[in-house]
């Protein structure tokens, strides 16, 4: 009877601590991942606040025929905005770290143009290589207005993802998991 009584405790006592361990580890996993959300929604809001904020100015303040490449060179500041553009109704495009596109580029025809100028509001682009830097990169765009609000081109800046792989990449859950970042679309990005 004390040997049974024994196991008896001992089975709800062992089931108590790992029911109690099972909680105290998903409540450490999810205020980790709170966190990390918080850090990337903070990185995310700075980077586009360069991007809104050079929109005001040049809606406000500077003759749409007369925006130069040197208007656009304020993400230099930034080591992970790879450039910062601008692709024009007509067709025409302005890039701050003077890429000059090839013949028959046509800004109004790629995606981040098309999802920016549908979004009518700050739209950010699912990932892609960029070309120039030869990283993963999102474009994140919004609609350029004139000062009396009629739509010239849309305004964008390519954000490297490099600094949200690095932060998933050391992301310390002490031996509990790992961190996957994946995109709006569930494709993983990086993985360890």
């Amino acid at each position: 009877l004390s040997l049974i009584s024994a196991l008896a405790i001992s089975l709800v006592g062992y089931n108590f601590i790992r029911n109690e361990s099972k909680k105290n580890i998903n409540t450490y996993l999810n205020a980790k991942t709170d966190e990390m959300v918080s850090i990337f929604d903070k990185w995310i809001t700075n980077r586009s606040i360069v991007i809104t904020s050079l929109e005001y100015f040049l809606s406000k303040n500077v003759d749409t025929n007369k925006i130069t490449r040197e208007n656009l060179q304020v993400y230099s500041q930034f080591n992970d905005i790879s450039d910062l553009y601008i692709g024009f109704e007509d067709g025409s495009f302005i890039s701050g770290s003077g890429w000059i596109p090839p013949t028959g580029y046509d800004p109004t025809e790629r995606p981040w143009y098309k999802q920016a100028k549908a979004a009518n509001k700050l739209n950010f682009s699912d990932p892609y290589l960029d070309m120039t830097t030869k990283k993963y990169a999102i474009s994140v765009g919004m609609p350029l207005l004139d000062k009396n609000g009629k739509l010239i081109g849309i305004i964008a800046e390519d954000l490297l993802l490099d600094t949200i792989i690095e932060q998933v990449k050391h992301l310390n859950l002490n031996g509990q998991g790992y961190g996957i970042l994946i995109d709006k679309n569930g494709y993983a990005l990086y993985h360890p």
